[in-house]
């Protein structure tokens, strides 16, 4: 598709709108949550990515060399751990914003507007 900037090329355009509607919808609350951010979220890409390069070392599972730019965290493509930090990045943050105090009036906002669009009752 893309050369080597396939893998980047496919992987920002999913997370990327995803990261900035959580800052925009909850920057404060994520801000004043940072540490807690910075941990749940960097530990398990940790592990993942320790957890990738055992499977990419033993072969069970392999990155196509023309699709990705050539750069490694040890034997893992930088891709790869792109990709578990912005999943890890959309998920901790996710419980983040459902559970802050603070945006629950957000939430409300967001669920009535949802409500006045046909068929969210079905």
């Amino acid at each position: 598709m893309w050369g080597h900037l396939t893998y980047l090329g496919l992987l920002l355009p999913w997370a990327l709108p995803v990261l900035a509607l959580q800052w925009a919808a909850g920057h404060s609350a994520l801000r004043r949550r940072l540490g807690p951010l910075l941990v749940a979220t960097l530990l398990p890409t940790a592990w993942l990515i320790a957890g990738d390069a055992v499977a990419l070392a033993q072969g069970i599972w392999t990155v196509h060399r023309d699709r990705i730019l050539g750069v490694y965290l040890g034997n893992v493509p930088l891709e790869e751990a792109v990709f578990f930090l912005l999943t890890d990045l959309m998920v901790v943050q996710s419980v983040l914003l459902l559970n802050a105090p603070e945006m629950r009036p957000v939430a409300r906002r967001a669920l009535r507007v949802l409500r006045r669009r046909p068929g969210w009752d079905r």
